[in-house]
């Protein structure tokens, strides 16, 4: 009998998850199933590696893509029909996993990005317009000052 198998989050592909099965130890070379919360196969396609030890043992590793909305409920099944052995790993995958992007995630995204440039253009206008105010303040006293001059 092999290894206890275990099941972990190994990678997102575009909206979905990969997981990824894993366990040694294991002569003959095991079997890998993937099942659905009522212990029937998945229908996604899995990617399997089983690797020879120098032990003369395997390990077997295999990955499947889960897309949100399926059932979020997967065994990881390992099975040495020879032997009569198996192990199961088992996990339950929250909606939170899954890269979903909503319409008002996008808006509330393009809203804080306004509201930023908005924020940062504020200061900088005020800033320019008191600049701009003082510069015509001094031109207006200067020019005044000239002609006073110019009078006398």
């Amino acid at each position: 009998r092999g290894g206890e198998s275990s099941i972990f989050l190994d990678d997102y592909a575009g909206q979905g998850i990969v997981l990824t099965c894993r366990s040694e130890g294991w002569f003959p070379e095991p079997q890998v199933l993937w099942l659905d919360s009522k212990g029937q196969n998945r229908t996604e396609k899995p990617t399997t590696i089983s690797t020879k030890t120098p032990a003369g043992t395997y390990t077997i590793e295999s990955s499947i893509n889960i897309e949100p909305g399926s059932d979020n409920e997967i065994s990881c099944k390992i099975i040495n029909s020879m032997l009569k052995t198996e192990s199961e790993s088992r996990v339950l995958i929250s909606d939170v996993f899954f890269l979903t992007a909503s319409p008002w995630m996008a808006a509330l995204l393009v809203i804080l990005f306004l509201s930023i440039a908005l924020l940062a253009a504020v200061p900088y206008k005020l800033a320019h317009l008191d600049y701009h105010t003082h510069y015509n303040n001094d031109t207006t006293s200067r020019l005044i000052n000239e002609k006073e001059t110019m009078k006398e």
